[in-house]
Protein backbone atom coordinates (compact mmCIF):
# COMPACT_ATOMS: atom_id res chain seq x y z
CA UNK A 1 0.00 0.00 0.00
CA UNK A 2 2.86 2.32 0.84
CA UNK A 3 4.62 1.23 -2.46
CA UNK A 4 1.27 2.04 -4.30
CA UNK A 5 0.75 5.60 -2.50
CA UNK A 6 4.54 6.70 -3.64
CA UNK A 7 3.55 5.92 -7.26
CA UNK A 8 0.40 7.68 -7.27
CA UNK A 9 2.58 10.79 -5.69
CA UNK A 10 5.21 10.44 -8.10
CA UNK A 11 3.07 10.18 -11.09
CA UNK A 12 0.96 12.85 -10.12
CA UNK A 13 4.30 14.82 -10.00
CA UNK A 14 5.44 13.69 -13.47
CA UNK A 15 1.86 14.76 -14.53
CA UNK A 16 2.42 18.39 -13.60
CA UNK A 17 6.13 18.30 -14.45
CA UNK A 18 4.80 18.18 -18.36
CA UNK A 19 1.23 19.73 -17.69
CA UNK A 20 1.45 21.54 -21.14
CA UNK A 21 1.08 18.25 -22.80
CA UNK A 22 -0.98 16.47 -19.96
CA UNK A 23 -3.95 19.31 -20.16
CA UNK A 24 -3.69 18.82 -24.05
CA UNK A 25 -4.69 15.49 -23.59
CA UNK A 26 -6.84 15.69 -20.98
CA UNK A 27 -9.20 18.07 -23.48
CA UNK A 28 -8.91 15.59 -26.13
CA UNK A 29 -10.41 12.39 -24.63
CA UNK A 30 -12.77 15.08 -22.68
CA UNK A 31 -14.14 16.43 -25.97
CA UNK A 32 -14.79 12.37 -27.36
CA UNK A 33 -16.25 11.80 -23.62
CA UNK A 34 -18.67 15.13 -23.71
CA UNK A 35 -19.58 13.71 -27.11
CA UNK A 36 -20.76 10.10 -25.89
CA UNK A 37 -22.40 10.74 -22.92
CA UNK A 38 -24.29 13.74 -24.50
CA UNK A 39 -25.32 10.98 -27.35
CA UNK A 40 -26.33 8.56 -24.85
CA UNK A 41 -27.84 10.93 -22.14
CA UNK A 42 -29.44 12.56 -24.71
CA UNK A 43 -31.26 10.14 -26.79
CA UNK A 44 -31.51 8.21 -23.54
CA UNK A 45 -33.90 10.63 -21.51
CA UNK A 46 -36.08 11.00 -25.18
CA UNK A 47 -36.45 7.05 -25.28
CA UNK A 48 -38.00 7.51 -21.58
CA UNK A 49 -39.98 10.39 -22.19
CA UNK A 50 -41.26 8.15 -25.61
CA UNK A 51 -41.42 5.03 -22.90
CA UNK A 52 -43.27 6.12 -19.81
CA UNK A 53 -45.66 9.11 -20.82
CA UNK A 54 -46.34 8.81 -24.54
CA UNK A 55 -46.25 5.07 -25.20
CA UNK A 56 -48.03 4.21 -22.03
CA UNK A 57 -51.28 6.75 -23.36
CA UNK A 58 -54.63 4.44 -24.44
CA UNK A 59 -53.97 5.89 -27.52
CA UNK A 60 -50.99 3.64 -28.11
CA UNK A 61 -52.56 0.61 -26.31
CA UNK A 62 -55.57 0.89 -28.93
CA UNK A 63 -55.52 -1.40 -32.44
CA UNK A 64 -57.95 -0.42 -35.44
CA UNK A 65 -59.72 -3.02 -37.39
CA UNK A 66 -61.19 -2.37 -40.65
CA UNK A 67 -64.46 -4.25 -41.16
CA UNK A 68 -67.46 -5.10 -43.21
CA UNK A 69 -70.88 -6.79 -42.66
CA UNK A 70 -69.10 -9.85 -44.19
CA UNK A 71 -66.45 -10.72 -41.93
CA UNK A 72 -67.52 -8.99 -38.78
CA UNK A 73 -68.36 -12.37 -36.99
CA UNK A 74 -65.04 -14.01 -37.29
CA UNK A 75 -63.03 -10.55 -36.30
CA UNK A 76 -65.90 -10.28 -33.09
CA UNK A 77 -64.51 -14.29 -32.33
CA UNK A 78 -61.32 -13.46 -33.12
CA UNK A 79 -60.74 -10.49 -30.54
CA UNK A 80 -63.46 -11.83 -28.00
CA UNK A 81 -60.77 -15.10 -28.03
CA UNK A 82 -57.73 -13.30 -27.56
CA UNK A 83 -56.42 -12.64 -23.93
CA UNK A 84 -54.29 -9.79 -24.50
CA UNK A 85 -57.25 -7.40 -25.75
CA UNK A 86 -59.41 -6.04 -22.86
CA UNK A 87 -62.08 -4.48 -24.98
CA UNK A 88 -63.11 -3.47 -28.09
CA UNK A 89 -66.50 -1.82 -29.65
CA UNK A 90 -66.97 -0.02 -33.44
CA UNK A 91 -64.99 3.21 -33.50
CA UNK A 92 -66.52 6.65 -33.51
CA UNK A 93 -64.68 9.25 -34.99
CA UNK A 94 -64.49 12.50 -32.81
CA UNK A 95 -67.07 14.65 -33.60
CA UNK A 96 -66.73 18.85 -33.01
CA UNK A 97 -69.31 21.41 -32.22
CA UNK A 98 -70.01 24.91 -31.23
CA UNK A 99 -70.70 25.89 -27.96
CA UNK A 100 -73.79 27.45 -28.31
CA UNK A 101 -75.06 28.58 -25.00
CA UNK A 102 -71.05 30.40 -24.80
CA UNK A 103 -73.14 33.33 -23.16
CA UNK A 104 -73.35 31.23 -20.09
CA UNK A 105 -69.45 31.53 -19.41
CA UNK A 106 -67.84 34.60 -19.17
CA UNK A 107 -64.43 33.31 -20.81
CA UNK A 108 -66.10 31.83 -23.59
CA UNK A 109 -66.67 32.91 -26.75
CA UNK A 110 -69.04 32.28 -29.70
CA UNK A 111 -66.14 31.17 -31.94
CA UNK A 112 -65.16 28.37 -29.51
CA UNK A 113 -65.97 24.59 -30.23
CA UNK A 114 -65.40 21.28 -28.14
CA UNK A 115 -64.62 17.86 -29.77
CA UNK A 116 -66.81 14.96 -28.58
CA UNK A 117 -64.36 11.72 -28.66
CA UNK A 118 -65.45 8.36 -26.12
CA UNK A 119 -63.51 5.68 -24.38
CA UNK A 120 -62.68 2.57 -23.11
CA UNK A 121 -64.41 1.46 -19.78
CA UNK A 122 -61.75 -0.91 -18.70
CA UNK A 123 -58.93 1.75 -18.75
CA UNK A 124 -60.42 6.00 -18.60
CA UNK A 125 -58.10 8.92 -18.74
CA UNK A 126 -56.91 10.00 -14.92
CA UNK A 127 -59.57 11.73 -13.02
CA UNK A 128 -57.91 14.87 -11.29
CA UNK A 129 -61.00 15.86 -9.64
CA UNK A 130 -64.77 15.36 -9.25
CA UNK A 131 -65.93 11.37 -11.02
CA UNK A 132 -65.64 9.62 -14.24
CA UNK A 133 -69.04 8.62 -15.45
CA UNK A 134 -70.76 4.98 -15.54
CA UNK A 135 -70.89 2.71 -18.78
CA UNK A 136 -74.84 3.75 -18.76
CA UNK A 137 -75.12 7.18 -17.76
CA UNK A 138 -76.20 10.25 -20.58
CA UNK A 139 -75.57 13.33 -21.14
CA UNK A 140 -72.30 13.25 -18.92
CA UNK A 141 -69.01 14.15 -19.88
CA UNK A 142 -65.30 15.31 -18.43
CA UNK A 143 -63.13 17.95 -19.54
CA UNK A 144 -59.10 18.69 -19.15
CA UNK A 145 -57.84 20.39 -15.94
CA UNK A 146 -55.57 22.34 -18.86
CA UNK A 147 -58.84 23.25 -21.07
CA UNK A 148 -58.78 25.19 -23.97
CA UNK A 149 -61.88 25.68 -26.30
CA UNK A 150 -60.52 27.92 -28.85
CA UNK A 151 -58.16 25.68 -30.93
CA UNK A 152 -55.19 27.84 -30.37
CA UNK A 153 -53.21 25.57 -28.16
CA UNK A 154 -52.48 22.06 -29.54
CA UNK A 155 -50.04 18.69 -28.32
CA UNK A 156 -47.09 20.45 -29.66
CA UNK A 157 -43.31 21.41 -28.67
CA UNK A 158 -43.52 24.85 -28.42
CA UNK A 159 -44.48 27.15 -25.60
CA UNK A 160 -48.61 27.71 -25.77
CA UNK A 161 -49.41 30.95 -27.53
CA UNK A 162 -52.07 31.83 -24.46
CA UNK A 163 -52.85 31.02 -20.85
CA UNK A 164 -55.28 27.34 -20.47
CA UNK A 165 -58.53 28.09 -18.56
CA UNK A 166 -58.39 25.94 -15.53
CA UNK A 167 -61.18 23.28 -16.36
CA UNK A 168 -62.06 22.96 -12.55
CA UNK A 169 -63.89 26.40 -13.33
CA UNK A 170 -66.69 24.43 -15.29
CA UNK A 171 -67.23 21.13 -12.70
CA UNK A 172 -70.90 20.78 -12.01
CA UNK A 173 -72.09 22.98 -15.02
CA UNK A 174 -74.08 22.55 -17.89
CA UNK A 175 -72.37 23.09 -21.76
CA UNK A 176 -74.64 22.42 -24.91
CA UNK A 177 -72.80 21.65 -28.40
CA UNK A 178 -74.37 22.60 -31.85
CA UNK A 179 -73.82 20.06 -34.79
CA UNK A 180 -74.77 20.04 -37.84
CA UNK A 181 -76.03 16.94 -40.25
CA UNK A 182 -75.30 15.93 -43.50
CA UNK A 183 -78.04 17.66 -44.66
CA UNK A 184 -77.27 20.95 -42.36
CA UNK A 185 -79.98 19.80 -40.03
CA UNK A 186 -79.20 21.26 -36.46
CA UNK A 187 -78.66 18.96 -33.62
CA UNK A 188 -77.80 19.42 -30.14
CA UNK A 189 -76.01 18.28 -27.28
CA UNK A 190 -76.22 19.11 -23.56
CA UNK A 191 -73.98 17.15 -21.48
CA UNK A 192 -73.23 18.42 -17.61
CA UNK A 193 -69.65 18.62 -16.72
CA UNK A 194 -68.94 15.87 -14.01
CA UNK A 195 -65.13 15.29 -14.03
CA UNK A 196 -61.64 16.85 -14.74
CA UNK A 197 -59.09 14.27 -16.19
CA UNK A 198 -55.33 15.33 -16.91
CA UNK A 199 -55.66 15.85 -20.93
CA UNK A 200 -51.33 16.31 -20.28
CA UNK A 201 -50.33 13.05 -19.24
CA UNK A 202 -52.79 11.58 -21.87
CA UNK A 203 -51.58 13.47 -24.60
CA UNK A 204 -55.51 14.63 -25.20
CA UNK A 205 -56.18 17.93 -26.86
CA UNK A 206 -57.04 20.54 -24.58
CA UNK A 207 -60.68 20.64 -26.05
CA UNK A 208 -61.19 16.87 -25.86
CA UNK A 209 -64.18 15.87 -23.76
CA UNK A 210 -65.24 12.20 -22.85
CA UNK A 211 -68.61 11.95 -23.29
CA UNK A 212 -70.49 8.09 -22.88
CA UNK A 213 -70.04 5.89 -25.73
CA UNK A 214 -73.60 5.59 -26.23
CA UNK A 215 -74.28 9.55 -26.55
CA UNK A 216 -71.35 9.79 -29.03
CA UNK A 217 -72.46 6.76 -31.41
CA UNK A 218 -75.73 8.38 -31.17
CA UNK A 219 -74.89 12.22 -32.37
CA UNK A 220 -72.84 9.87 -35.40
CA UNK A 221 -75.81 8.56 -36.19
CA UNK A 222 -77.35 11.61 -36.11
CA UNK A 223 -75.02 13.46 -38.54
CA UNK A 224 -75.20 11.37 -40.95
CA UNK A 225 -78.73 10.51 -41.00
CA UNK A 226 -80.78 11.45 -43.82
CA UNK A 227 -84.60 12.29 -44.60
CA UNK A 228 -84.97 9.50 -46.88
CA UNK A 229 -86.53 6.29 -44.95
CA UNK A 230 -84.24 7.10 -42.38
CA UNK A 231 -81.39 5.64 -44.64
CA UNK A 232 -77.70 6.33 -44.62
CA UNK A 233 -76.59 7.93 -47.19
CA UNK A 234 -73.02 8.53 -46.97
CA UNK A 235 -71.74 5.70 -45.03
CA UNK A 236 -69.24 6.13 -42.68
CA UNK A 237 -66.10 4.12 -42.70
CA UNK A 238 -66.34 1.05 -40.80
CA UNK A 239 -64.00 0.28 -37.93
CA UNK A 240 -63.25 -1.39 -34.97
CA UNK A 241 -61.24 0.02 -32.24
CA UNK A 242 -59.39 -2.49 -29.59
CA UNK A 243 -57.46 -2.23 -26.56
CA UNK A 244 -54.52 -4.24 -26.21
CA UNK A 245 -53.77 -4.57 -22.25
CA UNK A 246 -50.15 -3.43 -22.42
CA UNK A 247 -48.44 -1.38 -25.18
CA UNK A 248 -45.48 -3.88 -25.61
CA UNK A 249 -48.22 -6.01 -26.64
CA UNK A 250 -49.32 -4.50 -29.37
CA UNK A 251 -46.69 -5.51 -32.38
CA UNK A 252 -47.48 -9.27 -30.87
CA UNK A 253 -51.36 -8.72 -31.28
CA UNK A 254 -51.13 -7.32 -34.68
CA UNK A 255 -49.14 -10.18 -35.87
CA UNK A 256 -51.47 -12.81 -34.48
CA UNK A 257 -54.50 -10.81 -36.10
CA UNK A 258 -52.66 -11.32 -39.24
CA UNK A 259 -52.10 -15.10 -38.80
CA UNK A 260 -56.00 -14.67 -38.84
CA UNK A 261 -56.11 -12.93 -42.20
CA UNK A 262 -57.55 -9.65 -40.00
CA UNK A 263 -56.04 -6.58 -40.98
CA UNK A 264 -55.31 -4.15 -38.04
CA UNK A 265 -52.95 -0.76 -37.36
CA UNK A 266 -51.89 1.07 -34.31
CA UNK A 267 -53.91 4.05 -33.59
CA UNK A 268 -51.25 6.21 -33.13
CA UNK A 269 -47.55 5.75 -33.57
CA UNK A 270 -44.75 7.88 -32.02
CA UNK A 271 -43.40 9.04 -35.52
CA UNK A 272 -41.11 12.00 -35.68
CA UNK A 273 -39.96 11.87 -31.52
CA UNK A 274 -38.42 8.34 -32.31
CA UNK A 275 -36.96 9.31 -35.36
CA UNK A 276 -35.08 11.96 -33.14
CA UNK A 277 -33.45 10.08 -31.06
CA UNK A 278 -32.78 7.20 -33.39
CA UNK A 279 -30.92 9.83 -35.56
CA UNK A 280 -29.19 11.28 -32.23
CA UNK A 281 -27.74 7.75 -31.56
CA UNK A 282 -26.02 7.31 -34.65
CA UNK A 283 -24.36 10.34 -35.66
CA UNK A 284 -23.66 11.32 -31.96
CA UNK A 285 -22.30 7.42 -32.02
CA UNK A 286 -19.99 8.03 -35.44
CA UNK A 287 -18.83 11.48 -34.30
CA UNK A 288 -17.65 10.12 -30.99
CA UNK A 289 -15.72 7.17 -32.51
CA UNK A 290 -14.47 9.04 -34.50
CA UNK A 291 -13.49 11.93 -32.47
CA UNK A 292 -12.22 9.20 -29.73
CA UNK A 293 -9.98 7.40 -32.44
CA UNK A 294 -8.15 10.82 -32.85
CA UNK A 295 -7.75 11.41 -29.33
CA UNK A 296 -6.34 7.85 -28.45
CA UNK A 297 -4.01 8.10 -31.57
CA UNK A 298 -2.56 12.21 -30.28
CA UNK A 299 -2.45 10.79 -26.62
CA UNK A 300 -0.67 7.92 -27.51
CA UNK A 301 1.40 9.79 -29.88
CA UNK A 302 2.01 12.59 -27.01
CA UNK A 303 2.52 9.76 -24.86
CA UNK A 304 5.24 8.23 -26.22
CA UNK A 305 6.70 11.59 -27.55
CA UNK A 306 6.71 11.89 -23.53
CA UNK A 307 8.58 8.57 -22.80
CA UNK A 308 11.47 9.34 -25.38
CA UNK A 309 11.66 12.41 -23.40
CA UNK A 310 11.93 11.32 -19.97
CA UNK A 311 14.29 8.84 -20.66
CA UNK A 312 17.03 10.25 -18.79
CA UNK A 313 14.11 9.85 -16.06
CA UNK A 314 13.25 6.38 -16.24
CA UNK A 315 17.02 5.53 -16.82
CA UNK A 316 17.68 7.30 -13.12
CA UNK A 317 14.35 5.08 -11.84
CA UNK A 318 16.54 2.58 -12.65
CA UNK A 319 19.46 2.94 -11.70
CA UNK A 320 18.10 3.85 -8.00
CA UNK A 321 16.66 -0.17 -8.09
CA UNK A 322 13.11 0.69 -9.90
CA UNK A 323 12.05 -2.52 -11.85
CA UNK A 324 10.51 -2.73 -15.10
CA UNK A 325 7.22 -3.32 -13.64
CA UNK A 326 7.59 -0.47 -11.36
CA UNK A 327 7.81 1.91 -14.08
CA UNK A 328 5.18 0.42 -15.83
CA UNK A 329 3.27 0.60 -13.23
CA UNK A 330 4.01 4.63 -12.67
CA UNK A 331 2.98 4.87 -16.55
CA UNK A 332 -0.02 3.35 -15.98
CA UNK A 333 -1.13 5.44 -13.41
CA UNK A 334 -0.17 8.56 -15.16
CA UNK A 335 -2.87 7.37 -18.15
CA UNK A 336 -5.61 6.41 -15.64
CA UNK A 337 -5.06 9.93 -14.12
CA UNK A 338 -5.23 11.69 -17.41
CA UNK A 339 -8.53 9.72 -18.40
CA UNK A 340 -10.54 9.89 -14.98
CA UNK A 341 -9.61 13.73 -15.29
CA UNK A 342 -11.10 13.39 -18.52
CA UNK A 343 -14.28 11.83 -17.14
CA UNK A 344 -14.36 14.30 -14.47
CA UNK A 345 -14.46 17.02 -16.36
CA UNK A 346 -17.12 15.72 -18.78
CA UNK A 347 -19.73 14.57 -16.11
CA UNK A 348 -19.54 18.37 -14.65
CA UNK A 349 -19.61 19.95 -17.92
CA UNK A 350 -22.29 17.67 -19.18
CA UNK A 351 -24.79 18.01 -15.56
CA UNK A 352 -23.70 21.98 -16.81
CA UNK A 353 -25.50 21.32 -20.10
CA UNK A 354 -28.47 19.72 -19.80
CA UNK A 355 -29.67 21.99 -17.07
CA UNK A 356 -29.11 24.92 -19.22
CA UNK A 357 -31.59 22.28 -21.39
CA UNK A 358 -33.90 22.30 -18.60
CA UNK A 359 -34.10 25.92 -18.30
CA UNK A 360 -34.48 26.29 -22.15
CA UNK A 361 -36.84 23.25 -22.09
CA UNK A 362 -39.49 24.59 -19.12
CA UNK A 363 -39.51 28.55 -20.43
CA UNK A 364 -39.60 27.30 -24.33
CA UNK A 365 -41.57 24.17 -24.75
CA UNK A 366 -44.91 23.06 -24.17
CA UNK A 367 -46.65 21.72 -21.26
CA UNK A 368 -46.92 18.16 -22.65
CA UNK A 369 -42.83 18.05 -23.02
CA UNK A 370 -42.62 19.13 -18.64
CA UNK A 371 -42.35 15.33 -18.32
CA UNK A 372 -39.02 15.32 -20.64
CA UNK A 373 -35.91 15.96 -18.25
CA UNK A 374 -32.14 15.10 -19.46
CA UNK A 375 -29.85 14.15 -17.17
CA UNK A 376 -26.64 11.74 -17.66
CA UNK A 377 -26.82 8.39 -18.44
CA UNK A 378 -25.39 6.15 -15.96
CA UNK A 379 -24.55 3.97 -19.32
CA UNK A 380 -22.73 5.82 -20.88
CA UNK A 381 -20.41 6.89 -17.61
CA UNK A 382 -19.73 3.10 -17.40
CA UNK A 383 -18.88 2.57 -21.24
CA UNK A 384 -16.68 5.41 -20.41
CA UNK A 385 -14.94 3.55 -17.89
CA UNK A 386 -14.57 0.57 -20.05
CA UNK A 387 -13.29 2.60 -22.50
CA UNK A 388 -10.93 4.13 -20.05
CA UNK A 389 -9.23 0.82 -19.63
CA UNK A 390 -9.16 -0.24 -23.21
CA UNK A 391 -7.28 3.19 -24.32
CA UNK A 392 -5.13 2.24 -21.17
CA UNK A 393 -4.11 -1.09 -22.37
CA UNK A 394 -3.77 0.22 -25.89
CA UNK A 395 -1.85 3.13 -24.67
CA UNK A 396 0.27 0.97 -22.28
CA UNK A 397 1.38 -1.52 -24.67
CA UNK A 398 3.46 0.23 -26.62
CA UNK A 399 4.76 2.41 -23.26
CA UNK A 400 5.39 -0.76 -22.01
CA UNK A 401 7.60 -1.99 -25.42
CA UNK A 402 9.60 1.24 -25.21
CA UNK A 403 10.32 1.35 -21.38
CA UNK A 404 11.40 -2.34 -21.17
CA UNK A 405 13.56 -1.75 -23.85
CA UNK A 406 15.56 1.31 -22.12
CA UNK A 407 19.49 0.68 -20.83
CA UNK A 408 19.72 2.94 -17.64
CA UNK A 409 23.44 3.41 -18.29
CA UNK A 410 22.51 4.88 -22.19
CA UNK A 411 19.55 6.71 -21.22
CA UNK A 412 21.89 8.74 -18.12
CA UNK A 413 24.59 9.29 -20.63
CA UNK A 414 22.68 10.65 -23.82
CA UNK A 415 21.19 13.18 -21.00
CA UNK A 416 25.12 14.00 -20.31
Amino acid sequence: MIKLKHFIKLSIINLIIDSKSNIKNILIISCSFILFILTFSISGSLNKFINNYILNTIEHSSILIDYNENNFNDIYKTLKSNDKILEFYEYQTPIGGDIKNYDKFTNINKSDMLLLKSGFNSRTPYILSGRMFTENEEKVGIIPKKFDPTGEIGVNFEKEPKEYLDGEQFLGKTITLEFKSIEDKVIYYTFKVVGIYDAVNNMDYPSDIYIPYQDHKYLREQMYLTSQDNMYEVQPAKIIVALVDKQENVDTVLDELKNNNIYAYKKAEVGFLETVSNLIVRIGLIISIIVFIVSIINVSLNSISSIRKRQHEIGMLKVFGYKNIDIKIIIFLEILIINITSILISTIICKIIFMIIDIILQNNFSIYMSSFNIDINLKSILVSIIITVISILVLSIKNVRYITNINPIDAIKNKI
